[in-house]
């Protein structure tokens, strides 16, 4: 038996239809958009700074061995995905004044779960402790951050935020959708500061995959371990985003009504070392044949090579397009070409997404011109997780190497 025959909706009432959907559909989005502005920036969040490096800590110590009239850093590269992991569980250990955190991700995972608490114990220690991160991944891990906030000494805040129901995936990407030109710009810094005296700095954040600790996919990436002058530019560059008004608490975004005793359980129960654990213990040597850090501040015998060091950042105003145009002298890719342009003898760039553009191409051109050697090394189509950047890249490749370009 066939079913019953039921007319088409088609004409005036379809139209209507599509129409009405369409409004409703309008509607949502500008009652989103009204619903989602910012609080008022003077009234959220307490204005703090950077404390100086001293030698009456440990790490502050290692610090004056380089002074700031001589202008030479202390440094030291982190290849290997387990000390780089190690140097910043040291760091907390070793902390004794001041911990000062700037991430694009904070993973929900072993290793972002290890770092919470690690930071934790270092507040309960009287360390104050200022996390900031990137908004754009911190739904997941909102009980945790309110778990550690609870906690006195410690601070949290999220630079360029979603605004509301700020849990909820769906509702961030209709946030994301009625407020694009803002959320599109994000916070990718990495660095870590102990005590003012020492940074790590590089491309790692905090999850699993950047410390080999996750079993689906890994990343092979660089950081450096700093000392002396360069690190109060980095202490700096963190007050500067800190402070900045596209920063914003913790508790003005993510309103919580458990009290602060409920969040320290909760956070308790979920960063115990069942769900936690502490990486494997770090070989006696890396590849360059150095010491774990916690090794050479027990024996006093430190390997970092003397030389200058200079510390760029770009502005956080960055999130503000109306702001941007008069930041742009400073921002890092114009320091970037002024050192590029300074070469006399070799540039070598490693970058795991390398598009240069026609801008970026002339200033490559410029230094063949002078005789100047480069060497590029980036991702292959097959190791990197962006194919749309390499499929970018790609149709530089053969223009570089008719210039002399060496690439990797």
């Amino acid at each position: 038996m066939k079913p019953p025959h039921r007319p088409a909706c088609t004409g005036p009432f379809l139209m209507a239809r599509r129409w009405a959907c369409r409004t409703l559909l309008g509607t949502l989005l500008a009652a989103l958009a009204a619903c989602g502005s910012l609080p008022e920036r003077p009234t959220v969040r307490d204005r703090s700074v950077a404390i100086p490096a001293s030698s009456v800590t440990t790490l502050g110590r290692i610090a004056a061995q380089f002074p700031d009239d001589e202008d030479l850093s202390g440094l030291r590269a982190l290849p290997q995905s387990v000390f780089a992991l190690d140097t910043r569980l040291e760091l907390i250990r070793r902390a004794q004044v001041s911990l000062d955190l700037q991430y694009y991700l904070l993973g929900n995972d072993k290793t972002g779960r290890l770092i919470l608490r690690s930071l934790r114990d270092a507040a309960q220690r009287g360390v104050r402790v200022r996390l900031l991160l990137d908004d754009l991944y911190t739904a997941p891990i909102d009980p945790l951050l309110l778990g550690l906030a609870s906690y006195p000494n410690v601070e949290v805040r999220l630079f360029n935020p979603f605004t509301f129901a700020h849990s909820n995936p769906l509702f961030r990407y209709l946030n994301f959708l009625t407020d694009f030109k803002r959320l599109n710009h994000r916070m990718h810094n990495k660095l870590f500061v102990a005590d003012g005296a020492m940074a790590v700095v590089g491309g790692r954040n905090l999850a699993d995959e950047y410390y080999l600790r996750n079993a689906a996919a890994n990343f092979v990436d660089l950081d450096v371990l700093a000392t002396g002058p360069v690190v109060r530019e980095l202490s700096h560059s963190f007050d500067t985003y800190w402070n900045s008004d596209e920063v914003y608490p913790l508790g003005a975004m993510v309103p919580t009504l458990d009290s602060p005793q409920e969040l320290r359980r909760n956070f308790d129960v979920a960063v115990r070392p069942a769900l936690a654990p502490q990486p494997p213990e770090v070989p006696p040597a890396d590849v360059y044949g150095e010491p774990p850090l916690g090794v050479e501040i027990d024996q006093h015998r430190f390997h970092f090579i003397r030389a200058w060091a200079d510390a760029y950042a770009d502005p956080p105003s960055k999130a503000d397009p109306a702001r941007t145009a008069g930041d742009a002298p400073a921002l890092l890719i114009r320091k970037f070409v002024e050192q590029v342009d300074m070469a006399r003898s070799e540039v070598q760039i490693a970058s795991p997404y390398f598009i240069p553009g026609s801008l970026g191409m002339q200033h490559l051109r410029d230094l063949r011109s002078r005789h100047v050697k480069v060497q590029i090394l980036t991702n292959s189509l097959d190791s990197s997780d962006e194919a749309v950047v390499n499929s970018s890249y790609q149709r530089y490749r053969i223009p570089m190497l008719r210039m002399g370009i060496e690439l990797y």
